[in-house]
C-alpha cells in the first residue's frame, strides 16, 4: 500500500499583503548558520515585527500578526540588513556607526513593512520609515503606533530551533602555506594530496 497524505486540518491564516504599520518587537541572534548548499556559514540575526491590527482585517479585529526576516549580521553597503536599516532610518550610516551599530536600538521603534507573496506566505520585502504625523507643537514627528505587551519575552519556536542548528564560528587563522613537493621525477607540484 502506498503512503497516503491528507490535510490534517489546522487553521493557518496568512498575514495580509501590502504595506503595514509595524513595530520591531525583538532581534534574535541565531548564531552561525550553515551556508547555502554547503557554502561557508554566516552569522545571522532575525528581526521580529508586530503588525498593527486594523479594523479592515475582519474577522481578525484585535488579532496581532508577527513577521520576521533573516539577515546576515552585517551593515555593509550591499548587505540586506544595511539596506533595510538605511531605508528604515532614511539616512545612511555614518562611518562611526559602520564600526558598530547596536541592534537593540531598533527594538520598540515603529516602521512600515511591505509584505509580498512568497508562495502561500508573506515575506518582508522592504522596511520603510514610520509615517510622519503633525504634533501639537506643529512639527512633524514619527508616529509611535502602540507598545506591544511583553515584547522581549516572546521567542518563536522556529528561532529556538535555528539556534539549536547553529554551527561553530569558523576559525580565522593564518593561512597555511602549501609546500611544493618534488616528486622522484623532479616535477614540483603544489597539490597537497
Amino acid at each position: 500500500m502506498g503512503i497516503i497524505v491528507k490535510d490534517n486540518g489546522g487553521e493557518f491564516e496568512p498575514v495580509p499583503l501590502g504595506v503595514h504599520k509595524a513595530i520591531c518587537i525583538n532581534v534574535f541572534d541565531i548564531g552561525w548558520q550553515p551556508g547555502f548548499q554547503g557554502g561557508s556559514p554566516h552569522h545571522q540575526v532575525v528581526l521580529l515585527w508586530e503588525i498593527e491590527p486594523t479594523q479592515t482585517w475582519e474577522p481578525n479585529v484585535g488579532k496581532h500578526f508577527t513577521v520576521t526576516k533573516f539577515y546576515t549580521l552585517s551593515i555593509k553597503k550591499k548587505s540586506n540588513l544595511g539596506q533595510d536599516l538605511e531605508s528604515w532610518r532614511s539616512v545612511p550610516f555614518t562611518p562611526e556607526q559602520l564600526e558598530g551599530f547596536d541592534l537593540d536600538n531598533i527594538i520598540g521603534k515603529p516602521c512600515q513593512v511591505n509584505l509580498v507573496a512568497n508562495g502561500d506566505k508573506a515575506k518582508v520585502a522592504t522596511v520603510l520609515p514610520a509615517a510622519k504625523v503633525r504634533g501639537t507643537d506643529g512639527k512633524m514627528h514619527t508616529a509611535q503606533y502602540w507598545t506591544p505587551e511583553n515584547q522581549r519575552d516572546f521567542t518563536p519556536k522556529f528561532i529556538e530551533k535555528k539556534r539549536d542548528e547553529s554551527v561553530p564560528e569558523p576559525q580565522k587563522g593564518p593561512r597555511t602555506q602549501v609546500q611544493a613537493v618534488t616528486a622522484a621525477d623532479g616535477f614540483e607540484d603544489q597539490i597537497p594530496f
